[in-house]
């Protein structure tokens, strides 16, 4: 009878399983072990049928991850879920594949294995056509004397250069023991030649490099004192690494050849070339992070081989113009560069099998091991006896040989100037053997790409769409492994780099940042270990695109459901911003979302001084809202009826002047005549005059545990406001308040809004005409500003304005100015404008994030919960405990982050479900200044920058892709730690309000989703382009 429940399920449910046969031949797709067949969800993809049917047929989930989807993508994906993956039948399925002629599994081959060293003095140590770009000899373990003492001083390096006393140690060991002549290196053979340059350059290097901070107070290192790196190299080292330079024909430095090329060993002598039997000579750290790095390198350089054979099979198949042979090579060249990119360059993010960590960690790279790589200036003297100066560029892979062999061979130029300078530079560490190599192939008659192109009309013409398919999937290769390339600058350059950064302190457009720095001062450039940027790396992917061979028409490719409707006309048509009918809560102005007006009203002044009888009466009210409106002990006065309060008292004997404000004349009500500002500032004393009037009368507030939180909720706090206005507020009282409502155009919600407590409550005394017309709200003035109404006079409550108005003002110009620059920008495609623009963006609330920081780290926060508790009865009555929170989270109903929002294109506010969207769509909005709400109305009904990236992915070059996407996710990082600092705000305010942080995880969750992947989104579509145009079979 315990099993009678209706709902119970007596019965398992069986899960179809699918095999990776089924998946591949219906193009299926893989996504955390779980299959799903997107084919009619194709057209509905935000991102395009070409991302989908780019990973069809194969596991996803990498791709699925990268693209950071939100829960309704996933709520999609359960809709198209066919079976679960069964991986167990892979075996089969890869060996019924190759009876099928379909493709097989790539795996690592170990490269073309080395010659006996019985040849080694009969053969050259480079042969490029044989061995690939690794020498034709395992690397020379141990040099004759008198050069072994490098190998003994090499063996304690990372222990003495960590502890700083490695040149102490060189020196002792070294000085007076190495030949400082050329004639001392006439009896090496090549292989000894390279090995000692080698050496060399690890013992350089570690004699001039200091060991790397790990302090930023170096005052308190405990490990070694403070050491700069050497900026001179002593005689009896650099004369013998100048000779040895230039008799192998390369630069003084450990460059790839030293410390990737020469500088390995096979653990068993006859085995492969493999991760396992790989393991490093020379070494600067004790680092299992610094052994990988290298070791994925020369993986890649064993495989790389492979490329090399299949370019000199090219090049016989193109001089003999054997077609049948071309097609052969190219299709071996294409699955070499595939093993590349899908078996070697992943070997660089391997985990240990015992703890799952990262085998080669971006931050220990970067941190620990990149100090002793990286670029250097150095003196040093030569064999003439003459101290010169160097720049020598450290150890890259951009000094490795294979895809500078693949460009010249297929013919992919190369735009960038930056690059081939850089390129120029880098060949000078190249041995001579792989320059020879790389000139022959530059130097052909005709690249692969111009023999294909100018045979189209000679040859059969299912033969050529073959060739030129089988050389368009080497181009999407070459793609491939440059796409992968960069993912390893971002993972340990970019990225730790960037961690290290500092934001620009002020968010203020118009005040002067020249204190320390200048306005056009940047943060310094990011190199690699080559000193170089990485600009070129995305211009060299858009070379890359170019060099393919056109087969059908682009139109064709690009004409995808999704971009039809952004494509129409030349431009994207932008709503015009609408004119703001006054000055006074124009956000483009200087105060940005405070109000723009004199910092003292000539009409308003001392003594209750206002332009009406009314206004002054009302200011006279206002003026003892802090000394009346106390709060009884017992609240006896609730219970006795015949207690008059002393500020409704007050305000009954004002009465007859306030209501004056309202009454009917030929020429209109006395209000109706007032300027916009006068106006403004007569609503905002009333509010806080009514708000005073009502909390003086409100009986004592119910317990949380006596009112139902769903029936309030379901109420909804406006409608509960307007009830308690009834019963609380005289008739007169309402009437003022409904007349100056129309007039301001903004609704009365209960109790005065963020426009009247914070925008609008503000003046300095003291100032001049010329001083207040011009005067700006920012961090460095808002000492000068006084609220002009107070509820409690308490310094948490003036400390509470001042810091929203800097966040409304600074971020209100940070706004204004993106608009200006990124509406024509869009409107123009002029991408070099909207990244500029984003950067200043996400810099500028990276300023406001640093300012709230600072405010909390240097403030007791007691006094702030205090102050919520007692404001509450004058702005915050009716509104449950979480209905509080999420007002102050959001700032009322400020414009600062719905505009944030709406520039970047995330989802509004009032879309997001819950207490957010219930809060601003009953008081957000409709509390605004009219203004405000027109400015919010333009920037949402205007193209976002995130519509616009995802117009532009497919067509800009990637370069530009790359800014865009980088601009754009750093503008959404900043938005989070705004939103994050909200929170904490929020936090220190109502320890109470748990819920509060399920809100910032929702809101928070909204931005996230909002990040892009453009460079993923291009890389898939991009590989997957030409098999949207497959040729016929030959």
């Amino acid at each position: 009878m315990g099993n009678a429940c209706p709902h119970r399920q007596t019965t398992a449910v069986t899960v179809p399983r699918v095999s990776p046969q089924e998946v591949q031949e219906n193009g299926w797709v893989v996504i955390y072990g779980k299959v799903y067949n997107v084919h009619e969800y194709m057209a509905k993809h935000p991102g395009g049928r070409d991302l989908l049917l780019g990973v069809g047929g194969r596991d996803a989930t990498v791709e699925f991850e990268t693209m950071r989807h939100s829960d309704f993508a996933f709520a999609q994906l359960e809709k198209l879920f066919v079976g679960n993956y069964d991986a167990s039948t892979h075996a089969n399925a890869a060996s019924e594949s190759r009876e099928h002629g379909m493709p097989k599994k790539l795996e690592l081959t170990g490269g073309h294995l080395s010659r006996s060293t019985l040849e080694m003095h009969q053969m050259a140590w480079w042969d490029v056509a044989g061995r690939g770009f690794l020498p034709a000899f395992d690397p020379i373990k141990q040099l004759p004397p008198p050069w072994d003492h490098l190998s003994a001083v090499l063996q304690v390096l990372p222990a003495y250069a960590v502890q700083g006393r490695f040149p102490e140690l060189a020196e002792a060991e070294l000085k007076g023991r190495l030949p400082v002549t050329e004639d001392a290196l006439d009896s090496l053979n090549e292989g000894e030649l390279e090995a000692l340059h080698s050496m060399l350059g690890y013992v350089c290097l570690g004699f001039i490099n200091k060991i790397p901070e790990i302090y930023e107070d170096s005052s308190v290192d405990i490990i070694a004192g403070p050491r700069e790196n050497l900026q001179e190299l002593p005689s009896w080292l650099a004369r013998p690494w100048i000779s040895v330079s230039e008799k192998l024909g390369r630069r003084p430095m450990l460059d790839y050849a030293g410390c990737v090329l020469n500088n390995w060993e096979r653990i068993d002598p006859e085995g492969p070339v493999t991760p396992s039997n790989v393991r490093l000579l020379r070494r600067f750290t004790g680092l299992v992070d610094e052994e990988w790095f290298f070791k994925t390198h020369i993986i890649i350089e064993a495989e790389g081989s492979h490329v090399v054979s299949s370019l000199e099979a090219i090049s016989k198949a193109m001089a003999s113009e054997n077609w049948h042979n071309l097609l052969q090579a190219l299709r071996s060249l294409e699955e070499a560069l595939w093993r590349l990119t899908s078996v070697c360059l992943p070997i660089m993010f391997a985990r240990s099998p015992e703890d799952r960590t990262l085998l080669c960690e971006p931050f220990l790279f970067y941190f620990r091991l990149r100090n002793y790589i990286k670029s250097l200036d150095v003196r040093m003297e030569g064999s003439d006896g003459e101290l010169r100066e160097f720049h020598l560029h450290g150890p890259s892979g951009a000094m490795s040989t294979i895809l500078p062999s693949v460009d010249a061979a297929l013919g992919i130029r190369n735009t960038s100037a930056e690059l081939r300078e850089a390129v120029k530079n880098f060949e000078m560490y190249v041995p001579r053997a792989h320059r020879d190599f790389l000139n022959k192939l530059r130097n052909a008659p005709q690249s692969v790409k111009t023999f294909i192109e100018t045979r189209k009309g000679s040859m059969d013409e299912n033969t050529w769409f073959a060739m030129a398919g089988a050389y368009n999937s080497c181009i999407s290769r070459v793609l491939d492994f440059r796409w992968k390339h960069w993912s390893f600058v971002e993972q340990f350059i970019v990225r730790p780099s960037s961690s290290k950064t500092t934001t620009n302190m002020s968010a203020c457009p118009v005040m002067d940042r020249s204190n320390g720095k200048g306005k056009g001062e940047c943060k310094s450039q990011i190199v690699g270990t080559g000193g170089t940027t990485f600009d070129y790396l995305q211009q060299h992917i858009t070379d890359s695109q170019r060099a393919r061979i056109q087969i059908g028409s682009v139109a064709d490719v690009m004409k995808t459901p999704e971009l039809t409707p952004l494509t129409r006309g030349s431009t994207p048509l932008l709503p015009k911003m609408p004119l703001l009918e006054s000055s006074l809560w124009d956000p483009t102005g200087r105060n940005g979302f405070a109000t723009l007006r004199m910092a003292n009203l000539p009409n308003w002044g001392p003594l209750f001084h206002a332009p009406l009888p009314g206004c002054s009466a009302l200011l006279e009210l206002a003026s003892v809202i802090p000394t009346l409106c106390y709060t009884h002990p017992g609240l006896e006065h609730m219970e006795n009826s015949s207690f008059a309060h002393p500020f409704v008292t007050k305000c009954e004997e004002k009465r007859l002047e306030i209501e004056s404000l309202i009454k009917p004349s030929k020429d209109g009500t006395p209000a109706e005549n007032l300027p916009v500002a006068d106006l403004e500032q007569t609503w905002l004393v009333l509010t806080m005059v009514v708000a005073a009037y009502g909390s003086s009368r409100r009986p004592p507030m119910p317990k949380a545990s006596s009112r139902c939180p769903a029936m309030a909720a379901k109420e909804g706090a406006d409608v509960r406001r307007k009830e308690k206005d009834a019963e609380l507020l005289p008739e007169w009282m309402l009437n003022i308040i409904k007349h100056l409502e129309s007039l301001v155009g903004r609704q009365w919600s209960g109790a005065p809004g963020y426009s009247e407590l914070i925008l609008n409550n503000w003046c300095v005394p003291g100032l001049d005409k010329e001083q207040a017309e011009d005067f700006v709200i920012s961090r460095d003035t808002i000492h000068l500003v006084r609220p002009c109404v107070r509820f409690l006079a308490t310094p948490e409550e003036e400390w509470h304005r001042k810091f929203h108005l800097v966040l409304e003002a600074e971020g209100g110009r940070a706004i204004s100015a993106a608009t200006r620059t990124l509406m024509p920008a869009i409107s123009t495609r002029d991408n070099n404008a909207i990244i500029s623009a984003l950067s200043q963006l996400a810099a500028d609330i990276d300023s406001l994030c640093e300012f709230q920081r600072r405010q909390f780290e240097g403030k007791d926060s007691r006094g702030e919960a205090m102050l919520m508790q007692r404001l509450r009865s004058f702005v915050a009555a009716e509104l449950l405990d979480e209905e509080y929170a999420v007002w102050v989270y959001t700032e009322g109903s400020s414009p600062l982050l719905p505009a944030m929002h709406a520039i970047l294109g995330l989802k509004k506010l009032d879309g997001i479900s819950g207490p957010l969207q219930e809060h601003w769509q009953t008081q957000g909005r409709r509390c605004m200044p009219k203004n405000h709400r027109l400015f919010l109305d333009g920037l949402e009904q205007s193209m976002s920058v995130r519509a616009y990236c995802l117009r532009e992915w497919r067509c800009a070059p990637v370069e530009r892709i790359a800014a865009l996407e980088d601009s754009f996710n750093n503008c959404i990082e900043a938005l989070l730690r705004y939103c994050s600092l909200r929170e904490r705000l929020v936090n220190r305010m109502f320890s109470g309000t748990a819920r509060i942080r399920q809100l910032s995880s929702e809101q928070e969750q909204v931005i996230r989703s909002g990040r892009m992947a453009l460079l993923q989104m291009r890389r898939i579509a991009d590989s997957r382009r030409m098999l949207l145009l497959k040729p016929p079979p030959i």
